[in-house]
């Protein structure tokens, strides 16, 4: 198959929406990526028209891009009804496909850490949330251990720091990636920040999936705004080696808060405390531990920004929704949220106290019984 001066010699990926190409550029001798977009024949012509709209700037934000982290384009045409990016080859694989082997070792995974929290620092400080950051985005080159991120189909340039998305937009991207801003519309860098901490965590602890799946988008999307992520068993280790793990384990802790004013203002920041780690990996002390979660202000709840007052206010609301619904475990954990950042707050302190004076009755009559 050939499309103008690029000949196509085999697909070399497939999703939903896209599939992927090795070509050669007949023109320059060279080996091109060519992406095709692809409508599945079950879409409404509205959702069609939407993430046609997503390739083409996907293509306008990578013929910006000049950066090694970023997947380079270089032409974009239509033929036949169908639409096609070209795009710089990269050589290597998918994070995902890496994680399905596991195969990297400590410092490898360190070395990573590093290469992905700058890269998405770059997009970032381009005023480019990504949206979208997860192990199939993130195509690493094993034999120097660099990284370039790919799909910006539903990145967006926010001015200032900060955006609020339309209805359509607020489900883009994949929801056991996603910020909990972002199930109730509001990105910012942190957003990507978040999506970073999940993806890391997957790769530092050895998970073939987001530690967020299963269920439905619902279950997800609560989970990732009530529950906090298990620090993994480490007791297998050696001393030195699980001390490192805790490290990584509070540098994780904080790109994953669920305020977005306690996380790590931004990735670049992430990067400096995984070099730390990759530097002292044989030394690391209770000094260096200082360095491995976010300086915060203690804010007043008046004093927050709108997007963490959103989140404590939709935290309270799911908190009572759960008790109403005699679910008391999922809004204790929606409560417990909400203290741990403002531990004098008088309504989940008062429904915390309720729900241990039911435990403490159901136990009571358990023994009984």
């Amino acid at each position: 198959m050939r499309l103008k001066r690029y000949e196509i010699e085999k697909r070399i990926y497939d999703s939903e929406h896209s599939n992927i190409y090795k070509a050669l550029d007949t023109l320059t001798g060279k080996i091109v990526a060519i992406k095709e977009f692809v409508i599945c024949e079950e879409w409404e012509d509205s959702a069609a028209d939407n993430d046609l709209k997503r390739f083409r700037r996907e293509y306008e934000f990578l013929k910006m891009m000049d950066s090694r982290y970023v997947v380079t384009a270089l032409d974009y045409m239509e033929r036949d009804g169908r639409s096609y990016i070209v795009l710089e080859y990269v050589e290597g694989v998918a994070l995902d496909q890496i994680l399905e082997n596991n195969a990297l070792s400590l410092q490898q995974k360190l070395q990573l850490a590093i290469e992905i929290s700058e890269a998405i620092n770059v997009l970032n400080n381009l005023n480019m949330v990504h949206r979208d950051i997860k192990p199939e985005n993130i195509m690493v080159n094993l034999q120097n251990m660099t990284v370039k991120i790919i799909d910006l189909g539903i990145g967006k340039y926010v001015d200032s720091g900060k955006t609020k998305l339309t209805k359509t937009d607020f489900v883009l991207g994949t929801c056991m990636y996603m910020s909990p801003e972002q199930s109730f519309s509001d990105i910012s860098i942190r957003s990507d920040v978040f999506s970073l901490g999940v993806t890391l965590y997957q790769m530092f602890f050895d998970m073939p999936d987001s530690p967020f799946i299963g269920g439905s988008i619902t279950d997800i999307f609560v989970r990732i705004l009530i529950d906090d992520l298990n620090k993994p068993r480490l007791d297998y280790l050696s001393k030195n080696k699980k001390r490192v793990y805790e490290g990584i384990f509070c540098v994780l802790q904080g790109a994953l808060e669920k305020f977005p004013h306690r996380r790590w203002a931004n990735s670049s920041l992430m990067s400096k405390a995984f070099q730390t780690l990759l530097h002292n990996l044989h030394n690391i002390n209770d000094e260096h531990f200082l360095l491995f979660s976010p300086k915060t202000q203690n804010l007043t709840i008046d004093k927050l920004p709108k997007t963490d007052k959103e989140m404590l206010d939709i935290l309270l609301e799911y908190g009572k929704f759960f008790y109403r619904q005699y679910d008391f475990d999922l809004s204790q954990k929606a409560f417990a949220q909400v203290l741990k950042v403002f531990p004098g707050h008088l309504l989940a302190k008062q429904y915390q106290a309720k729900i241990c004076e039911l435990d403490k009755n159901k136990s009571t009559t358990d023994m009984t019984f």
